[in-house]
């Protein structure tokens, strides 16, 4: 397996979310922009199905602070819902 991304839909004060539980790519595929192109493809699904944001919950590290803002997520620290 190289990489996963399982997560659900839902309803949502402006519209349908993407709610991502976990984005895992293998560690030996890391820097072959595999990480990038899922991301990529998450978010234009999101596009396509009119979703009012993708929300993805994370442990906080640098490398994956970095990733994720290239990807241009937000990064909210201590975000409760």
């Amino acid at each position: 397996m190289i990489g996963i991304s399982p997560g659900f839909t839902k309803p949502w004060l402006r519209g349908m979310e993407s709610d991502i539980d976990q984005f895992f790519i293998d560690r030996d595929c890391h820097w072959q922009s595999i990480g990038s192109n899922l991301t990529a493809y998450i978010k234009e699904e999101g596009r396509f199905h009119q979703r009012s944001a993708i929300i993805l919950t994370t442990r906080q590290s640098f490398s994956a602070q970095a990733f994720y803002e290239k990807m241009t997520f937000l990064w909210k620290k201590d975000l409760s819902v």
